[in-house]
């Protein structure tokens, strides 16, 4: 089996993401390749190059307890590169999904290292909050926009079994279903509530629904050598 995580876009949800993860590797889950959009992207790049507490840590840094929304692109941009700044340690792809805003189509690229940092930022660069990232003369966006959970582009990369890990963004979900998906518990909030308070209650869902995926019996005999 060929196990790809999907990781969708969804702002300040994306902490629910880093709580899965931390669970997910804890149990040993280990996928083919990961391919997120926006804050998935970015928890993405950080799955095969962190340590999952580097990345819940970054969600609990005190700094984000006052993040406005203007700072939104700063804020990746920093953290990004950070990210790909720092060696890969895990043997998985991450790929990032932006939007070509002229086509209106989704774009796919691998996160290598820093130089990739633009397309990062692309792919989490939320409308009406950062400006489109211009890339050899294309401009692109938040790749929510045309593809905010891109299941259905994990299956055409070859996956035959996925784990997709919702940040309930805005954007369309593709037809294309998962083999397991978790999304945030209700209620979700405002996407860039970055409260403290907030911030805290999506990680810990997120570890107690990866823990309790990582319970169930199946799912483990199932990841278990499927890299």
């Amino acid at each position: 089996m060929t196990w790809a995580l999907v990781l969708g876009g969804g702002g300040v949800r994306g902490a629910f993401q880093a709580g899965v993860w931390q669970a997910l590797a804890t149990a040993g889950f280990s996928p083919r390749f990961l391919i997120g959009s926006s804050i998935g992207a970015l928890n993405g790049a950080a799955t095969a190059r962190l340590a999952p507490e580097a990345l819940v840590a970054w969600w609990q840094d005190p700094r984000l307890d006052h993040f406005r929304a203007y700072q939104l692109s700063r804020t990746i941009k920093e953290f990004g590169g950070a990210i790909l700044a720092t060696p890969v340690q895990q043997p998985w792809p991450t790929l990032a999904v932006a939007t070509d805003l002229k086509r209106r189509r989704p774009v796919v690229n691998a996160l290598t290292d820093r130089t990739t940092l633009d397309r990062l930022c692309a792919s989490c660069s939320l409308p009406g909050v950062t400006r489109p990232v211009t890339i050899n003369g294309t401009r692109y966006a938040d790749g929510g926009l045309v593809n905010d959970l891109p299941i259905d582009i994990a299956r055409d990369l070859g996956a035959t079994k996925i784990l997709a890990i919702s940040a309930a963004g805005l954007g369309p979900q593709p037809a294309a279903k998962a083999d397991r998906l978790l999304t945030p518990p209700e209620p979700v909030g405002r996407i860039l509530d970055f409260s403290r308070g907030n911030r805290q209650r999506l990680l810990q869902a997120g570890q107690e629904a990866g823990q309790r995926l990582c319970q169930e019996a199946d799912f483990l005999a199932g990841i278990r050598g499927s890299y």
